[in-house]
C-alpha cells in the first residue's frame, strides 16, 4: 500500500513541480566543476575505478538531471522522482539541451522494489530525505545500491538554522493556508511582505531565494512533509547506514573541522562540531555531506589531478564549450565554488594551467584543485557526544519566560552552558568573544532581535545571564491551550482585528489558536515574555 505521506509529497510536486526554472536558463560547465563525480572522488580521496561511472539522482526535481548530466558527460546517469510532472520538464530540459546521457524512471523512495538495481558509483539525495517518512530504512537501502568505492551525496535542513522557515510554516497552517488551494502561495506572500521590514519572519522570508515564485514558496513554506535534522541526529542517522563522511561542501566558515580550529576548540568530535555551527546559526546553509561507505582506507591524491571539465585535449563532440576555454586561457574567468567564501578568479595563465596547457599548475590551480582537510580520523562521526534536546521552543511558564519564537537563541545559550560543564569549554562570554571575528555578517543591519545567538547576546547581555542563572530548564512546560498571556483577551482581540483584513484566511477559533498567532506576529521585540497558567 502507499504511504500517505508519500503520497502527499507527489501530489505536491505534481501541481507545484520545483523548481521553476526557465527553459532558456543556462548553467555553465565549468562552474559545475565541484559536481564532476571525478573531482569528488579525488577529493574524497577515492580510487578512480571505472571510466563510465553510473550515477542515480534520486528525487531530481525539474532541473538537477541537466546540471549532473552537464558536469558529467562521460556518465551513465538515470534520474527518479516521485512526480511524472517534475521528470516530464526535467526531460524536457535535458532534450533541448541535447544531454543524451541521462534516463529517466518514476521511483517512490519508500517502495524498494522500485529502485532501480545498483551498483552506482554516485548516488545524488539532495533535499528529499528530509521529506520522507522513514528516512532511515530508505537510507539503509541507498547504502545498499551504492558502489564500494562510491559516493552519496546528500542535502538535508538543518533543524536550528531553518526554525524561521519551519515557524512560517506554522503560521501558514495556523491561517488556514495550504498547497492545495492555487491562491494561498500568493496569498501567503502578501502577508508577510505586509509585515514591518524589522519582522524575522519578513526577513527570513525577504532574503529566501525561492520566495520568488509560486513553487518556490510551495516549497519552502506550504511543504506536504518537511523537517531538519540537528547535526547530532544527522550522524547518528548516516553512521547507522554504514556512511562516513568524505568531505562538506559548505563555505569556510560551515566547514566543521576549520571553524573548530580557528576557535581553539582542538579535538571536538566532528559531530558535534557540525551540530555546534547549526545551534550558533554559522553554518548559513543546509547540511551538504558527501559520504562514502564505512571502514574504507583513503588513497592519496595526486599533487595534481587533470579535472575532466578542463582536459582540453579530451573533448570531443564539446566544441562550443572547448571554444569558451580558450577564451578563458586568453582572458581569464571566473568560476563559482561551493566550499569558497565567494567565486574563484582565475587568470589567463592559470586558466591555462588548468587545462594542461602548461607544463606546471599555477598555485591558484593548485589549491583550487586540493582536497579540502576536513579533519577526519574515522571516529569522530559516530562518537557517542554530548546529548541536545530542544527545550525553548515551547511555551514554559514564568514571569520570564523565554520567548518560544526565540527558542533557537536561547537553545544555543543553554546548550554552551552544558558543554561549559560537561566538556570543559570556554564560559558564554569568552566564546562570544572568540566568535566576533566569524559572526555572522548579517548583523551589520543591527537589528534589534539579532539574527544569531551572538547579536542577541550582546543586546541582552545581562537580562540572558540572569535567565541562565535561575535553571530554566526548570520551569514547567505548558502548551498554549493550557496557557496565559498577559492582557491576554487584549492580545487576542489584536489578532482578530489583524486577520479580518484577510479575507482568504480561516482561522479556527480557539484560544490556544490566536495566543500562538500573537507570539509569531507581535511578540518579535520581546525576547521574554510573561506567561502564566491558563
Amino acid at each position: 500500500m502507499p504511504d500517505p505521506q508519500a503520497q502527499s509529497v507527489q501530489a505536491q510536486y505534481e501541481s507545484w513541480p520545483y523548481p521553476r526554472v526557465p527553459l532558456l536558463m543556462q548553467v555553465r560547465r565549468e562552474d559545475l566543476w565541484q559536481l564532476n563525480w571525478e573531482w569528488m572522488q579525488h577529493n574524497a580521496r577515492q580510487p578512480i575505478t571505472t571510466q563510465r561511472p553510473r550515477i542515480w539522482i534520486t528525487g531530481c526535481g525539474t532541473f538537477q538531471p541537466y546540471v549532473i548530466a552537464l558536469a558529467n558527460p562521460h556518465a551513465d546517469i538515470i534520474a527518479t522522482d516521485i512526480s511524472s510532472r517534475s521528470l516530464e520538464l526535467a526531460q524536457r530540459r535535458c532534450r533541448f539541451y541535447g544531454l543524451k546521457n541521462v534516463s529517466f524512471a518514476q521511483v517512490d523512495l519508500t517502495a524498494p522494489e522500485t529502485f532501480p538495481e545498483g551498483p552506482f558509483d554516485w548516488i545524488e539525495n539532495y533535499g528529499v530525505l528530509m521529506c520522507l517518512p522513514d528516512p532511515k530504512t530508505t537510507l539503509a537501502h541507498l547504502q545498499q545500491r551504492l558502489a564500494p568505492t562510491g559516493l552519496l551525496r546528500m542535502m538535508v535542513y538543518p533543524h536550528f538554522g531553518r526554525r524561521r522557515v519551519f515557524q512560517i510554516q506554522r503560521m501558514a497552517q495556523l491561517l488556514g493556508l495550504n498547497l492545495a488551494h492555487p491562491a494561498h502561495p500568493n496569498l501567503l506572500q502578501q502577508i508577510l511582505q505586509s509585515l514591518p521590514l524589522r519582522h524575522p519572519l519578513r526577513y527570513a522570508f525577504d532574503t529566501y531565494y525561492d520566495a520568488q515564485n509560486p513553487e518556490g514558496i510551495v516549497d519552502a513554506f506550504l511543504h506536504a512533509s518537511d523537517r531538519g535534522f540537528t547535526g547530532l541526529e544527522f550522524a547518528r542517522l548516516t553512521s547507522e547506514s554504514g556512511l562516513q563522511p568524505a568531505f562538506f561542501l559548505h563555505r569556510p566558515w560551515g566547514q566543521p573541522h576549520q571553524m573548530m580550529t580557528q576557535l581553539d576548540l582542538n579535538d571536538v568530535p566532528l559531530n558535534l562540531a557540525l551540530h555546534y555551527l547549526d545551534v550558533w546559526q554559522e553554518l548559513r546553509s543546509n547540511f551538504i555531506v558527501v559520504f562514502k561507505q564505512q571502514g574504507l582506507s583513503a588513497v592519496t591524491p595526486n599533487e595534481f589531478h587533470q579535472h575532466p571539465l578542463f582536459d582540453y585535449k579530451n573533448m570531443h563532440g564539446m566544441p562550443f564549450y572547448k571554444l569558451r576555454l580558450s577564451k578563458h586561457a586568453l582572458l581569464g574567468t571566473t568560476v563559482s565554488s561551493r566550499t569558497h567564501a565567494d567565486a574563484v578568479q582565475l587568470s589567463g595563465g592559470d586558466v591555462r594551467s588548468l587545462l594542461g596547457l602548461s607544463q606546471q599548475p599555477s598555485k591558484q590551480v593548485q589549491e583550487l584543485l586540493r582536497p579540502l582537510d576536513g579533519g577526519f580520523d574515522g571516529d569522530t562521526w559516530h562518537v557517542q557526544s554530548f546529548e541536545h534536546t530542544d527545550h525553548f521552543g515551547v511555551p514554559r511558564l514564568g514571569p520570564s519566560s523565554p520567548n518560544p519564537f526565540y527558542g533557537q537563541l536561547f537553545d544555543a545559550w543553554y546548550f554552551h552552558q552544558g558543554l561549559v560543564s560537561e566538556k570543559g569549554w570556554p564560559t558564554l562570554e569568552e566564546e562570544v568573544e572568540r566568535w566576533r571575528p566569524h559572526a555572522s555578517a548579517l548583523e551589520h543591519e543591527g537589528l534589534p532581535w539579532g539574527l544569531t545567538p551572538h547579536a542577541t547576546y550582546a543586546f541582552h547581555r545581562e537580562a540572558i545571564q540572569t535567565w541562565l542563572k535561575d535553571d530554566p530548564v526548570a520551569a514547567d512546560v505548558t502548551s498554549w491551550a493550557q496557557a496565559r498571556l498577559s492582557q491576554d483577551e487584549d492580545k487576542r482581540a489584536q489578532v482578530q482585528s489583524w486577520a479580518g483584513q484577510w479575507p482568504g484566511i480561516q482561522v479556527t477559533d480557539a484560544p490556544e489558536i490566536w495566543r500562538e498567532l500573537w507570539v509569531l506576529l507581535f511578540s518579535y521585540e520581546q525576547l521574554f515574555l510573561n506567561i502564566d497558567q491558563g
